[in-house]
Parts: C-alpha cells; sequence; structure tokens
C-alpha cells in the first residue's frame, strides 16, 4: 500500500493480520511503531509486532490540488472523481453540508456548481 499526504508518499509493507485489514483510498490512518527502510533513495516502512494501526478522521481542512476528472450532480449530494497522478479517487459529499458552508439559499444546486467548477480546491466539509 502506499500512503500520501502534503509531504510527499511512502510505501507502506503490512504483515501478519494487518495485512488482512480492508484500508480504502482516501482512508485516513495512523500507524504507529514501524520500521524504517530506504532502497535506492525511496523509504519504506514495515509493520512489527508492536504496530497498531487505526483509522482516524480525515483532518479539519483537507486540500486537494489534484483536477477534477469528473463530477455529478445527484438528488443529495455530489460525487468528483479526482486525478491525482496514480488513482482516480472518488468522493461524494452531501449538499446539506455543501449548502450550510457556503450559506446557499434555494438555488443551492446552481451555486454548488459554480463552486465547483471554478476551484480545484475541496475542502472537507
Amino acid at each position: 500500500m502506499t500512503l500520501k499526504d502534503a509531504t510527499g508518499k511512502c510505501k507502506v509493507s503490512l504483515w501478519r493480520e494487518f495485512a488482512e485489514k480492508e484500508v480504502g483510498i482516501g482512508q485516513h490512518l495512523k500507524i504507529t511503531d514501524v520500521v524504517v527502510q530506504t532502497y535506492n533513495n525511496e523509504k519504506s516502512v514495515s509493520t512489527t509486532g508492536r504496530t497498531e494501526v487505526e483509522t482516524v478522521e480525515a483532518p479539519i481542512q483537507l486540500k486537494l490540488t489534484e483536477n477534477i476528472m469528473a463530477d455529478n450532480m445527484e438528488e443529495n449530494g455530489l460525487s468528483l472523481i479526482i486525478d491525482d497522478g496514480e488513482a482516480y479517487p472518488a468522493y461524494r459529499i452531501s449538499l446539506n453540508k455543501i449548502a450550510t458552508f457556503l450559506n446557499c439559499g434555494e438555488n443551492r444546486s446552481w451555486k454548488i456548481s459554480v463552486v465547483v467548477f471554478l476551484s480545484s480546491y475541496i475542502i472537507n466539509l
């Protein structure tokens, strides 16, 4: 698996029970007590007997600066597919959360579309 954040990316080898843990694209993890290795100037980490893998909440503000490849306005939300150069993670955002954040009124679908097309920045709501 590859972990990625604002500072870069790192390969992670999960062993024993951790290899069976389901992890989705875009999920936020906290991994402790690992071994760091370097090969060909590339760092990677491996689990140990003391490793703990925990799913955590996303940071309060998460900005994605990748390109939006596709969007779809649905009845109760907005779906976006992002091109991050390696995969195409999909994000679904509830219209109620977006409308509250943007302080939209009755015309919220139109206003939300304008915001999405004018900017590639998506803030985790």
